[in-house]
């Protein structure tokens, strides 16, 4: 009996300790492995000089600790905003020139940027580091580039519209733009890991990257973009989040499109141009508006 006992307290032990193991806050080391994917230099685009007629400057800035981020910025002759793209999980910003078409063709500057670990840029990536990085580059763009808060829009595309959201406070700015957005990243992993609901939400990491905490207060005027058949952040989590958003705000979904790739579709372009003139026009934009456009 002493020695079923004991069999018994050992199971219980061990699996409780395999539990904790696997604690996304203890576990993160393995989680920043599935999370990040980034792609380092050469890999990606580096040989494009210019897109959209506008040439590319390299730039590079420090970020926490003194680690060097690699940048590029394209800058438009008569920019109506200024653009800052906080990029997905994978690649490195060569991978984002189709955004910073869009962006460009609409009139504005663009400043494109990797984490650390990605590209250019030095470091290795963490869900505490690319959130600094967010706010490094946002301050680049305030303070070494000139760009005054009234004229930066905020792009977060994929992971980047969590980091978007959780540096807003620390990142004033005119508008937000959200690609493939999701509620939070603690749901989104739910959905995708099913053995992490077996975890309290305190036992997940900060920062949290909770974009519906972030946007359920005061905010810029905002964008959402989601392809319908998005199958790595599905669409009822840009539902989600736009329903909890305050205004003014405007989700449109994108038939036919994916996870990747948004701005390749032909609605994309102008829902972005709509936003633009929203933001420096004498109308406000409109409340709450939610529509889906077709190819």
């Amino acid at each position: 009996m002493y020695a079923l006992r004991l069999f018994v307290f050992a199971v219980v032990a061990l699996g409780f300790l395999f539990y904790l193991a696997l604690a996304p806050i203890f576990a993160m080391p393995l989680y920043n492995q599935l999370l990040f994917q980034p792609s380092g230099y050469p890999d990606g685009h580096y040989d494009v000089e210019s897109v959209a007629g506008v040439r590319r400057q390299d730039v590079f800035f420090p970020t926490t600790g003194g680690v060097k981020l690699h940048g590029w910025y394209f800058k438009h002759d008569k920019p109506v905003k200024t653009v800052l793209i906080n990029h997905g999980n994978g690649g490195n910003l060569t991978y984002r020139l189709d955004i910073a078409q869009r962006m460009l063709e609409a009139g504005c500057s663009v400043f494109v940027y990797d984490y650390q670990g990605y590209g250019l840029s030095e470091g290795t990536p963490s869900l505490r580091g690319v959130c600094a990085d967010a706010i490094s580059a946002y301050k680049y763009v305030h303070e070494d580039l000139n760009i005054p808060a009234n004229q930066i829009v905020l792009l977060g595309e994929s992971l980047g519209t969590g980091v978007t959201c959780e540096v807003l406070p620390s990142c004033p700015c005119s508008g937000i733009i959200l690609n493939a957005s999701f509620y939070s990243l603690e749901s989104v992993s739910r959905e995708h890991l099913g053995f992490l609901n077996i975890y309290p939400s305190w036992m997940f990491p900060t920062p949290s990257l909770n974009s519906a905490a972030a946007l359920i207060k005061t905010h810029p005027p905002l964008l959402m973009m989601h392809g319908v058949d998005d199958a790595l952040c599905f669409v009822d989590q840009a539902k989600s989040l736009f329903k909890v958003a305050r205004g003014p705000k405007s989700l449109v979904l994108l038939a036919g499109a994916e996870h990747n790739y948004l701005a390749a579709h032909p609605n994309y372009g102008p829902a972005v141009t709509t936003f633009l003139a929203s933001l420096g026009g004498a109308k406000p934009h409109a409340v709450s508006h939610i529509a889906t456009v077709r190819q």
